[in-house]
């Protein structure tokens, strides 16, 4: 995860974690660290499921059709500021030339980062919607509509969903019946 909802508790919220042997290294989303070992076999699973249960919560928290308003306003801000820019120009007001270049840098700055916690939440969502599906067919065979920069492909699996775009995920999902109904599920 790249972000969580506000109020969260960033010293608790697992942003990733790895296993190496018996040894877990976890990384919170305040960007402090843990290490320790662990030989239960079921560790694995249960970090697995916190940080599914966060995915879940944040989606709950975060309301999506709030997020597009809220990028939609900006966008309208965005334009409006451009045509403040053009009159003040016209009439040559420094200040409201001033302001408005201020608005219109507020409102960019704004969409940009709405933008992403948009993307991110919906790709979150696909993911969680398709989960259950995913396990049921040749895992590799479905990475195949997806490109990739790096030279090998990771796993479809929420510690790893970082990696994958939102795109990815649309794709993903496209694939899936077309997998599904291949091997007969």
């Amino acid at each position: 995860m790249t972000f969580t909802y506000e109020g969260a508790d960033l010293s608790t919220a697992i942003k990733s974690f790895s296993k190496m042997g018996c040894n877990y290294h976890i990384i919170y989303m305040d960007g402090s660290e843990s290490h320790y070992y662990c030989s239960r076999e079921d560790e694995e699973e249960r970090l697995y499921n916190i940080m599914l249960e966060q995915a879940l919560e944040r989606n709950a928290k975060m309301n999506l059709k709030e997020l597009e308003v809220i990028k939609e306003i900006l966008k309208l801000m965005m334009v409006l500021s451009s045509y403040l820019y053009v009159l003040s120009l016209k009439e040559q007001e420094i200040t409201y030339s001033l302001i408005s270049v201020l608005a219109g840098i507020f409102s960019i700055k704004s969409f940009r980062e709405r933008r992403k916690k948009l993307k991110e939440l919906q790709k979150y969502q696909i993911f969680i919607e398709i989960m259950d599906r995913i396990k049921c067919v040749n895992e590799t065979e479905l990475l195949k509509c997806v490109e990739f920069d790096t030279f090998y492909q990771k796993p479809l699996d929420l510690r790893y969903l970082d990696e994958y775009t939102l795109g990815d995920m649309k794709r993903i999902r496209n694939e899936l019946p077309k997998l599904e109904q291949k091997t007969g599920i």
